[in-house]
C-alpha cells in the first residue's frame, strides 16, 4: 500500500491534485470528490493527524473515511462518553481489557487505547482490506504492545461465512447467509470461544464494543460468560436490521443480565431500562449495563 504523511489532509489534496493536474493537462476545477476517487482507484491510502493520534483510512469509504478527513475522528465522542460514564461511576475496573467487535480500521481501539483506562485491547475484524489498515493503525500509534488484532467474525457458533463487502461504505460489510457477489468467506467464532483462546477470562473485560451491521444479537448469543458476568456493551442497536420481532427479542435477552442503558450519542446520557431499547425507533449507540442495585 501507498500510504502519503498527511499533516493537513486538504491541503495535501488540493497539492497532490495541481500536480496531477499539471502532469496530465485537465481542467483545475477537478474537484476534491474526483480527487478521492482517483487515489481510491490507484490504491492509496491516506493518513489523517488527529491530534493525538494518526488514522490510516481508504479514500473510497465514503463513510468513515469522509469523516476522518472532514472531522478529524470517527464517533470518538460517543467512545469518550461511554468510557467517562462508567469511569465516573465505578463500573470500569482499571486495567481491564477492551474487546472490539467489528472492528473495522481500528478507531475504536485506538480510542480505547489512548484513554489510558485499559491494559489491553482485542480489535476482531474479519475483512481483509479493513484488517490490514486495523494493523497500520496499530503500528502508526505505536500501539503494538497493547492492542492485539485478529482476523476472525464474531457470531453464535464457530463456523463459515460470507462477508458482503460494501464498496462505497466500508463499514458497512455484513454477514449473510448465502454468498453473492462482492462476497468473501470468512471465519466465524462465539466471543466466549475466542476470549479463552486469548487466555482472557470474562471477569477481565472492561468493556466490548459491539458494531457488527445487525449482527449484534447473535455476537451476544455467543458470549453467555461475558453477559453472565455483566460486563458492560456499547451495541449499535439496529432496530431496521432486527424488524419487530428480532428487536424485543434481542432487548428481552439483554433483560435477562442487564438493567439500565443510556444513548451515547445524546450528550445528556439520559438513563433508562434495558426493556425500553425495545422501543427505540431508530439505530442507536448504546451503553448497555447492570446498575448498582443489580449487581448488590
Amino acid at each position: 500500500m501507498k500510504i502519503p504523511g498527511l499533516h493537513h489532509a486538504e491541503t495535501w489534496l488540493r497539492r497532490w491534485r495541481d500536480r496531477w493536474i499539471e502532469q496530465r493537462h485537465v481542467p483545475r476545477y477537478l474537484s476534491i470528490d474526483m480527487l478521492w476517487s482517483k487515489l481510491a482507484v490507484e490504491g492509496y491510502v491516506l493518513v489523517r493527524k488527529c491530534g493525538d493520534h494518526r488514522i490510516a483510512f481508504d479514500p473510497s469509504d465514503q463513510v468513515i473515511g469522509r469523516a476522518l478527513i472532514l472531522n478529524g475522528d470517527w464517533q470518538r465522542g460517543d467512545s469518550e462518553r461511554a468510557i467517562g460514564f462508567l469511569s465516573a461511576n465505578g463500573m470500569l475496573a482499571p486495567d481491564g481489557v477492551f474487546v472490539d467487535v467489528g472492528a473495522n480500521i481500528g478507531t475504536q481501539s485506538v480510542y480505547a487505547s489512548l484513554s489510558g483506562r485499559f491494559a489491553r485491547v482485542l480489535a476482531l475484524e474479519p475483512s481483509p482490506a479493513e484488517f490490514e489498515l486495523l494493523g497500520i493503525n496499530v503500528r502508526l500509534n505505536g500501539l503494538t504492545g497493547t492492542v492485539d488484532c485478529r482476523q476472525v467474525a464474531v457470531g453464535a457458533k464457530a463456523s463459515s461465512m460470507a462477508l458482503a463487502l460494501n464498496a462505497v461504505n466500508r463499514g458497512d460489510h455484513r454477514l449473510v447467509e448465502e454468498p453473492g457477489a462482492n462476497c468473501v468467506a470468512v471465519n466465524v467464532l462465539p466471543l466466549d470461544a475466542i476470549l479463552e483462546g486469548e487466555g482472557i477470562d470474562a471477569a477481565e473485560v472492561g468493556l466490548v464494543w459491539i458494531d457488527v451491521q445487525g449482527h449484534e444479537p447473535q455476537v451476544c448469543e455467543g458470549m453467555p460468560r461475558v453477559l453472565a458476568a455483566g460486563v458492560p456493551l456499547v451495541i449499535e442497536f439496529n432496530v431496521e436490521d432486527y424488524g419487530e420481532a428480532g428487536t424485543r427479542a434481542f432487548a428481552g435477552h439483554l433483560a435477562q443480565h442487564y438493567d439500565q442503558f443510556v444513548d451515547i450519542a445524546d450528550e445528556s446520557l439520559v438513563v433508562r431500562r434495558v426493556p425500553d431499547l425495545a422501543m427505540l425507533p431508530r439505530v442507536a449507540d448504546v451503553l448497555v449495563f447492570r446498575s448498582a442495585a443489580r449487581c448488590s
